[in-house]
């Protein structure tokens, strides 16, 4: 049967059910072939963005805890709370505020690598001199405590006995 007969035989119905299906094959070709949502494609390169600085912001916050780790022996509870979890949660957070404000991690490092180094430069002494500080103080307060005198105990005394 020529194509054409085929046409003519069909019911309306018939038609109308073929040409919403051709339709849909048309529609789903040219959202195929559609540019991408430029507000998508921004978010994705924004996400995509934020990411990367936050895994720099952790490497560097990972090796300034490497750094800090033997200056905190004197605090058992460093690791526990300097934990991976924490320096992820401070690098996603750091790296949103970055994005916003347009700064990647080479930017801060070279705008505040000085004040950085400066800071790393001085904590080590400084957290020695608050130990020593906070030990001569303890020593202080020790020896400024009057000494107290313990009455001589004898096996044959009765009362209360300090």
């Amino acid at each position: 049967m020529p194509p054409d007969q085929e046409i003519q035989d069909k019911q309306p119905a018939d038609l109308g059910a073929d040409l919403g299906g051709l339709l849909l094959q048309a529609e789903a070709i040219e959202g195929a072939n559609a540019p991408p949502d430029p507000t998508q494609q921004q978010a994705a390169q924004v996400a995509a963005v934020v990411e990367s600085t936050a895994a720099e912001l952790q490497s560097a916050l990972e090796l300034v805890r490497m750094m800090a780790a033997p200056l905190m022996s004197w605090w058992p509870e460093f690791g526990t709370v300097w934990n991976d979890r924490t320096l992820q949660e401070i690098s996603a957070g750091g790296a949103a505020v970055m994005e916003r404000h347009g700064w990647t991690v080479g930017d801060a490092f070279s705008k505040f690598g000085p004040y950085i180094a400066l800071a790393g430069a001085t904590l080590p002494p400084a957290l020695v001199t608050y130990q020593a500080i906070k030990l001569n103080s303890a020593e202080q307060r020790r020896q400024q405590q009057p000494q107290r005198r313990q009455a001589p105990q004898h096996e044959d005394a009765e009362g209360v006995r300090p």
